[in-house]
């Protein structure tokens, strides 16, 4: 399958973020589902597909823990970085994960 702008997969890409990417908020996984996404063209890859993923939570989690493991078992040195933005206050930290060396983070707030 061809990824167009027309024709992005966002269910396929739904399922393949569940099956790799582990996150609880106060030990509740939530429910993603894709709320945007494009293809755009791109000089040096030729094109990029990006997907915005959201779910709800009941209260504000004040513990979160994620493990990005999003293309690990293609690329040995592939490198994920998250940022998360915590709102009111604009308080945002970064998780940087690498495939040789997966491990959970965990962010308290």
């Amino acid at each position: 399958m061809e990824l167009t702008a027309a024709d992005r997969a966002d269910s396929l890409f739904a399922a393949y973020f569940a099956k790799t990417v582990r996150l609880e908020a106060d030990g509740t996984v939530p429910a993603f589902r894709v709320t945007a996404s494009a293809a755009e063209p791109d000089q040096v890859a030729g094109m990029v597909v990006w997907y915005v993923l959201e779910a709800q939570v009941a209260a504000t989690p004040s513990r979160l823990t994620m493990l990005n493991a999003l293309l690990f078992e293609v690329f040995d040195d592939q490198q994920n970085i998250v940022q998360v933005l915590r709102l009111p206050g604009e308080d945002r930290r970064t998780l940087y994960f690498n495939a040789r060396e997966p491990q959970t983070q965990a962010l308290r707030f």
